[in-house]
């Protein structure tokens, strides 16, 4: 009995080909001539030596791994932004007090003004924020605002204790067209 061989399309008698139940005919699709030089090319199963061969496969295209891994990482830390504002912003990825929608000048706001301290507790801002949130189920406490309405937001906050300070010595709060 023959078989042709993928990888060289030559008739061969089936016991050029290495056994294998799972297929139909209980051979694989390749001689042992073919796969021989198919393995050449392959890291040897040797944990020591497959180090070294994808080492040196790195330094050799050092370049263009750095690259594809740096677009995966830019990618992943956009995509888990979306979707980390898209929950604190009600389903949209928009600013809860204004609706402004570009998600380049959107952020995380601590709606209890906490975020300095959490900082220092979790260690963690930016990208890193947003992967902790995601990874612990999105907490209470946190909103998406764009940089205007946050930064209004701690402006009338400190313009509120300024306020409250001027009432306390007697002189007249400043008001908002003066």
């Amino acid at each position: 009995m023959n078989k042709v061989c993928l990888k060289c399309c030559i008739e061969k008698p089936v016991e050029e080909f290495r056994r294998r139940k799972a297929n139909k005919d209980g051979r694989v699709s390749s001689c042992k001539p073919c796969e021989k030089i198919a393995e050449q090319g392959q890291p040897s199963r040797d944990p020591e030596t497959r180090k070294r061969y994808f080492h040196n496969h790195y330094l050799k295209h050092r370049e263009k791994v750095c690259k594809r891994e740096s677009e995966r990482a830019i990618l992943a830390n956009f995509r888990r932004k979306q979707e980390v504002l898209a929950h604190y912003g009600n389903g949209k990825i928009a600013c809860v007090k204004c609706g402004y929608s570009d998600i380049d000048a959107l952020s995380i706001d601590h709606i209890y003004d906490n975020g300095a301290a959490e900082r220092k507790i979790i260690g963690k801002s930016g990208h890193q924020m947003y992967k902790w949130l995601i990874d612990h189920d999105y907490p209470e406490g946190y909103q998406t605002l764009c940089m205007n309405c946050n930064f209004k937001r701690k402006h009338e906050k400190f313009a509120k204790r300024r306020d409250d300070l001027l009432k306390s010595i007697g002189q007249k709060p400043k008001q908002k067209d003066e």
